[in-house]
């Protein structure tokens, strides 16, 4: 039975956790370091770290996952500035605010510009220049509109080479300021002091798994995620083989390091998903398994917090700057919370890209998307993007809700709404037809608002990164 004192951190309880617990980085903690600037970096691993001696851990399977991710994350601004210059092949990036594309729209505007007033301003001379037919404006008229029309033309052109030739000047300073940018990014990169100050004050559990072993926690974790036990079931959806389980590989080894120490235990993380946090702490889970182990208390606290919590007790008061980064990261964090997962947001955003000219984000929260589309015919359409939670029919009756309120907010006429509820995969999707909607309250909702939601069923399917729908005609029946 798990003591109820070890279910709330209180404040004598969280002291001692800071005081004498073992404290383990995840992959999400240690690369969100790089958040920060080195000045920032130092100053937390030498005021605040250096005081935590021997307590400083990462599993083997996080130190992988870094080590697999760290240049990516390092390098990703550097994409970021190279995007401002030109598109870059990154579909995400696809916005047209970039140097290149603006300077071909100038470019463009001074080739084709005038052209319609020019087709319009032919037209009304032929149409008004019979003398013998209406309509007829007298030739001293029209040969001082066309006057005015060529002196306008000329006039439009030597204004848009001045704001060309401006613009040339200014996006070279962009361009050098750009490669700057991305010259440091590079550099930092390549010098990576953050990788130095972590095998120096980190110690990595060394507890590795063979292949067999790792298959009997891909086993156990098939049930484990079957039955939302954490940790892990998040990733089923957004990574595929073994690495679904990556979570739960690095748990079995936190799990493991703690029974040879039989200390409490702090985690750092910044992935706090449902599937590790809960109501503002642990999963219930989490905590009865680690206190199996060794009779001990496990927590878990964001790397924002875990900074705060460590100047607090360790009595070492952080600069203004660094906590400005703090911060910083703080909000980061939160928002990465509260925004669409990102692996489904791509596939998303790729099936908006197939299916329409153009799209704007409206609303978006974590597991909420609502996009204003246009379509060839210039047709807009409001697509809203509900990812389920939960494999029941409550699930399906929160996503229709949502969208008749986003729907009033947002002005949407009949006609114009379109309900895609993203399903727990295939067989959930079915569910939902066979059994969910057959329930009277999800029932009775979707068929008095159908012809106004236009509601459709898909799954993502991670192997192929498709939005893949249920029926072909894309309609339900029932």
């Amino acid at each position: 039975m798990l003591p109820s004192e070890l279910i709330n951190l209180s404040s004598t309880s969280e002291k001692k956790l800071f005081e004498t617990a073992i404290i383990y980085f995840d992959a999400s903690a240690l690369l969100d370091l790089y958040f920060f600037s080195e000045k920032t970096l130092d100053e937390i691993f030498k005021k605040l770290l250096s005081n935590l001696s021997n307590r400083l851990y990462v599993t083997d399977q996080n130190w992988f996952e870094y080590n697999k991710n760290k240049n990516t994350v390092l390098l990703k601004p550097k994409a970021s500035y190279q995007n401002l210059v030109t598109l870059n092949g990154n579909k995400k990036d696809n916005d047209g605010a970039h140097l290149e594309k603006i300077n071909k729209s100038l470019i463009e505007l001074k080739d084709k510009g005038f052209e319609i007033v020019n087709k319009q301003a032919e037209q009304f001379l032929l149409k008004t220049k019979k003398e013998n037919r209406h309509p007829f404006i007298e030739q001293s008229l029209r040969d001082e509109f066309e006057k005015t029309i060529k002196e306008s033309f000329d006039q439009f052109q030597v204004s848009i080479q001045s704001i060309l030739d401006n613009f040339n000047e200014t996006q070279i300073r962009l361009k050098t300021e750009i490669s700057d940018k991305m010259d440091r990014i590079q550099e930092r990169a390549n010098k990576d002091n953050l990788a130095n100050l972590l095998k120096e004050y980190f110690k990595v559990t060394n507890i590795t798994y063979n292949f067999s072993k790792m298959l009997k926690i891909v086993e156990e974790g098939e049930l484990r995620y079957r039955n939302k036990i954490p940790p892990g079931y998040e990733d089923e959806e957004e990574k595929e083989g073994i690495q679904i389980y990556g979570d739960l590989i690095s748990w079995k080894q936190l799990l493991e390091h703690a029974n040879s120490h039989k200390l409490p235990a702090i985690l750092v993380s910044n992935d706090v998903k449902p599937d590790w946090v809960s109501e503002q702490r642990p999963r219930i889970e989490l905590l009865k398994e680690y206190y199996d182990i060794n009779n001990q208390q496990f927590w878990i606290f964001d790397l924002p917090t875990f900074i705060y919590k460590l100047e607090l007790y360790g009595k070492k008061p952080l600069e203004a700057s660094v906590k400005e980064e703090v911060d910083a990261l703080d909000k980061f964090t939160i928002e990465k919370q509260n925004t669409f997962p990102k692996v489904s947001l791509e596939v998303i955003e790729d099936y908006l890209r197939s299916e329409y000219d153009n799209y704007e984000i409206l609303y978006e929260a974590k597991n909420s998307l609502l996009c204003k589309c246009i379509d060839i015919n210039d047709r807009k359409k409001f697509v809203h993007f509900e990812k389920a939670t939960k494999s029941n029919y409550t699930s399906i009756i929160n996503s229709m809700r949502r969208s008749l309120e986003l729907a009033e907010k947002y002005g949407v006429d009949v006609g114009e709404y379109c309900l895609i509820h993203i399903a727990i995969g295939k067989n959930s999707a079915y569910q939902i037809i066979n059994k969910h909607l057959t329930r009277a309250k999800a029932r009775d909702l979707f068929e008095e608002y159908k012809d106004f939601l236009n509601l459709r069923l898909a799954w993502i399917d991670v192997y192929n990164g498709n939005l893949e729908f249920i029926d072909a005609e894309n309609n339900i029946n029932l």
